[in-house]
C-alpha cells in the first residue's frame, strides 16, 4: 500500500522544464533516498510535494 504518491509531476520554471512526467510511489515502511546529479531535480521533486512550490 502506498503512503506516498506521485503521479505526472510536471514543473516549469518560466519556459525552462524542471521535472517531467515524474511518476513516484512509496510503500509503508520503505525507506527511499533521492539520488542524482547537482542540479537534476531532487529538492525541487520534494519541495514541489511539500508545496513550497506551487504547482
Amino acid at each position: 500500500m502506498s503512503v506516498l504518491t506521485i503521479n505526472h509531476l510536471n514543473l516549469n520554471f518560466g519556459s525552462t522544464k524542471v521535472l517531467q512526467n515524474l511518476h513516484l510511489a512509496v510503500n509503508q515502511n520503505e525507506i527511499i533516498c533521492l539520488l542524482g546529479a547537482s542540479g537534476c531535480g531532487k529538492t525541487t521533486t520534494a519541495q514541489s510535494h511539500c508545496r513550497f512550490i506551487a504547482n
